[in-house]
């Protein structure tokens, strides 16, 4: 646990220092929500019906920014080839990198969305809103981890990231936009809230190994 401890430290620091995607993407995600309803005029109903695919949308976009330089940096300072020499197993680094990139670029994003589902005129309650971005959120960092390392000696890895990341999010996008339509309805969502919970369950454990595996492929 001190070495997952330690890589959760390490990460953490190295954004607020260098990085500062704790402030960029709730801004960017604020960005997208604002400037939406102004192509859609005055009339506050086709935004309150759009709102739910809105949100979902720009969280996937604001997830999908910081991902191609996820394992990047580690591979030019040559961490990544210590690690594999270290007897610790890969995945428990990979598991410390994901929890680290969630607490700085996807709990930012679930702080503020309350608030701006509020905005675009959803009357949701706040915990019914976190109950599907909590999970949405974490599934586009360890689904979308996962392409990060497969481009990771690609050219032009930003485009080759989002091909491959945006289909692996359509799951999370449709069942999460689809639990906030039947709540803004006023009918029970507890379907799709909890196929994204049960996403996460099965993507907790295996995403890392997977993660793992590809960037051991990476480096031979």
């Amino acid at each position: 646990m001190n070495y997952f401890a330690a890589i959760l430290r390490r990460d953490i620091k190295m954004d607020f220092r260098h990085g500062g995607q704790f402030l960029f993407l709730p801004a960017f995600f604020l960005l997208i929500v604002t400037l939406f309803p102004l192509g859609l005029g005055a009339d506050p109903e086709p935004l309150r019906k759009t709102a739910p695919g809105l949100l979902m949308i720009a969280a996937l976009l604001a997830s999908l920014l910081p991902l191609e330089k996820l394992y990047a940096d580690d591979l030019k300072d040559g961490t990544i080839d210590l690690l594999l020499l270290s007897p610790q197993p890969l995945s428990l680094y990979v598991a410390a990198k994901t929890l680290a990139h969630w607490m700085v670029a996807g709990l930012p994003l679930v702080i503020v969305v309350p608030a701006l589902a509020a905005m675009l005129g959803l009357a949701i309650p706040p915990t019914h809103i976190l109950a599907v971005f909590v999970p949405a959120t974490i599934l586009f960092v360890l689904v979308g981890q996962i392409a990060a390392a497969l481009i990771l000696n690609a050219r032009r890895g930003s485009v080759l990231l989002a091909l491959l990341a945006v289909p692996l999010y359509i799951p999370v996008l449709i069942f999460g936009s689809g639990a906030l339509d039947l709540m803004q309805a006023g009918l029970p969502a507890k379907g799709p809230a909890l196929f994204l919970w049960a996403g996460l369950a099965f993507a907790l454990p295996v995403t890392p190994l997977v993660t793992a595996k590809l960037l051991r492929m990476q480096m031979d």
